[in-house]
């Protein structure tokens, strides 16, 4: 028997999810456990959606991409909320162009 995890699905109009993005991105010059800290205070779905769309706009940064090192950084950030907050919960975040990635 197959174990299907939770799933949240988050659209970054939300203006509570929004809202959470811009305070996590100020907080990534701080380090990803400040990122991570301040996510799991928001809870899992919208700490959750906020974090993937942060780590998805880091990782994705074509004028200033992460090192290797900060890369890992942001995605085991993401794996340890996914795990010991979200309970293993997927995030399916809606991106502007209308595709969707899983997180």
């Amino acid at each position: 028997m197959e174990v299907v995890k939770a799933g949240y699905s988050c659209a970054a109009a939300d203006p509570v999810v929004e809202t959470t993005v811009v305070d996590l991105t100020k907080t990534v010059a701080s380090g990803w456990d400040a990122v991570y800290a301040k996510a799991k205070a928001a809870g899992a779905r919208i700490g959750g959606c906020a974090l993937a769309l942060v780590v998805q706009a880091f990782m994705s940064n074509r004028s200033a991409p992460p090192t290797v090192s900060d890369g890992w950084s942001a995605a085991t950030t993401m794996d340890r909320f996914r795990r010991d907050v979200a309970g293993g919960a997927t995030f399916h975040v809606e991106h502007e162009d209308g595709t969707v990635a899983d997180y």
